[in-house]
């Protein structure tokens, strides 16, 4: 492994919550649209040499995580939180 950090570290408490999800208030989205495109396969291609299979699964969790806060503020608050 080339490096660690917490944002990769396989430990379930990363898993479970983001750090701060009530922090999230607006959201990038070209950001938004790249993430929902991001997916195990292209991953694994454009990064599978630099990052573990852990490491994988945490960011595709972590975007999981992410998106489902994004689209629940979305709805909540509508297109607002939005910026490009």
């Amino acid at each position: 492994m080339l490096w660690n950090s917490e944002v990769m570290a396989p430990v379930p408490e990363i898993f479970d919550s983001l750090k701060s999800p009530w922090e999230l208030r607006a959201f990038s989205q070209s950001l938004m649209r790249a993430l929902e495109k991001l997916d195990d396969a292209g991953l694994r291609e454009k990064c599978g040499q630099y990052l573990t299979p852990v490491e994988i699964s945490t960011t595709l969790k972590r975007r999981d995580k992410t998106l489902e806060i994004y689209h629940r503020l979305v709805k909540e608050r509508g297109v607002g939180i939005l910026y490009p």
